[in-house]
């Protein structure tokens, strides 16, 4: 089993500590993180995690993530941006180890909650009682189907879900158990929510850019269409896919008969400066 930690979890721990720390003496209107304040964050985050982990040995990132490659271990810092509600369903224990089953909720609009399987040991001191030693998120939990995805180039398997939610379709892309990332399918002439079968999902550059965009084939009771979801860079240096562009799949629907992956992909390799005027 990974010893693997979230942020969802270890940050909502960290959440009042380091939010205390910031806070303390300060106007929150206009807070001022000087270099002792920042010390005394790093100072409480690491004792937090060390306290939580048994884990003592590791160089903190004072932004993004965490990563302890010994441990497998993944965890950042955030504000109050995690669940406004934690229900714990069900646990079991064996021996130390002891697992529940939690479902948080979140307050953001539109998004599913998540079901997560904690795994903790036991550690028998008073003060720390438990060490976090896995998080996995059971995401099938809240799929309404899996749909087994491809790198076009090279043949590899990569696991995605479709999710009906509020608003629209959402693929999310799994990795090592938990999304990764959520692709809103949002087409203005066209009703995704109509769109229920997923024929084929590949992965490939096709611009160029040295990310792999998303092509989804899909089928309602009329039509076949195809989605070109581009991957590009966030500012926080994450690798995200957008939802598809109408002027890209009509595009595709006039000039491609036969609606296929490899179909999709040969057309726009052979028609790449049209492709790139849309």
């Amino acid at each position: 089993m990974k010893r693997r930690i979230i942020s969802n979890l270890v940050t909502t721990i960290c959440t009042a500590v380091v939010t205390t720390t910031i806070l303390s003496g300060c106007d929150s209107a206009q807070l001022n993180l000087n270099k002792d304040t920042e010390e005394k964050i790093e100072e409480d985050v690491r004792a937090l995690v060390e306290a939580k982990t048994g884990i003592t040995d590791f160089e903190l990132s004072k932004t993004g993530y965490t990563y302890i490659e010994e441990y497998d271990v993944l965890f950042d810092q955030v504000s109050d941006t995690n669940y406004v509600k934690a229900i714990c369903e069900k646990g079991v224990r064996n021996g130390e180890l002891i697992q529940v089953s939690v479902y948080g909720e979140t307050d953001r609009i539109g998004r599913v909650g998540s079901y997560r399987r904690i795994t903790l040991i036991e550690t028998g001191d008073s003060k720390n009682p438990y060490h976090f030693y896995s998080n996995r998120e059971l995401w099938e939990k809240y799929v309404d189907d899996t749909i087994e995805a491809s790198d076009y180039e090279t043949d590899e398997k990569i696991i995605c879900a479709y999710i009906s939610g509020e608003f629209g379709p959402e693929i999310v892309v799994i990795d090592d158990n938990a999304v990764s990332r959520i692709v809103y399918l949002r087409l203005k002439d066209h009703d995704m929510t109509n769109f229920d079968d997923y024929k084929e999902i590949v992965f490939y550059d096709v611009n160029g850019d040295e990310y792999k965009d998303m092509i989804i084939i899909a089928s309602d009771d009329k039509e076949t269409i195809a989605v070109v979801c581009s991957s590009y860079e966030d500012r926080s240096g994450n690798i995200c896919l957008d939802g598809g562009d109408d002027s890209v799949t009509n595009w595709l629907g006039e000039n491609v008969d036969n609606m296929t992956a490899d179909n999709v992909i040969s057309y726009i390799l052979d028609h790449k400066d049209e492709y790139e005027d849309l």
